[in-house]
């Protein structure tokens, strides 16, 4: 637990940076290709986010052993950069269902609020899983794990 809280920071700025960097230069490559800008977006967007087993199976394929921080920073990021992926993709997707086929900073503002309501919800219900856990008292043992679940897909 103290690897995940050590490298948390990093691994999230690497997880947005890296996912909004991916996406702008892949959504520059598509309207250089004649797409759309709406449409050169959306694409990069779908594709900005890496896949933490292919990663991992190209640097052992490869053979390269990186730094334990890097390697650990490495794992948190390819974990952690799918709800970025998932937050611009929705948002450009609606912004193309509604019509809008350029960027606005309006789009800006509906991703950062996305990001500040998600870690607060989520935020909150950790502290109430957390807080019920430490009152309730279940009958069985395998319950908590089925409550657990609850929380996340309340959380969700």
């Amino acid at each position: 637990m103290s690897v995940v809280r050590r490298y948390t920071a990093p691994a999230g700025v690497l997880a947005t940076l890296g996912v909004v960097g991916t996406a702008a230069l892949v959504a520059i490559a598509a309207y250089l290709l004649g797409f759309s800008v709406g449409h050169s977006l959306l694409l990069g967007a779908v594709i900005s986010s890496t896949d933490a087993a292919a990663v991992f199976s190209t640097l052992r394929g490869s053979r390269i052993h990186l730094k334990r921080r890097v390697a650990a920073t490495l794992e948190l990021e390819s974990g952690a950069n799918d709800p970025m992926a998932v937050i611009l993709t929705t948002v450009l997707t609606a912004q193309l269902a509604q019509g809008y086929n350029s960027f606005s900073m309006d789009i800006v503002g509906i991703i950062l609020l996305q990001v500040v309501v998600g870690i607060g919800t989520g935020w909150g219900m950790g502290l109430a899983a957390r807080y019920l856990l430490a009152k309730i008292r279940l009958p069985a043992g395998g319950l908590y794990a089925v409550l657990m679940l609850g929380f996340a897909l309340l959380a969700f």
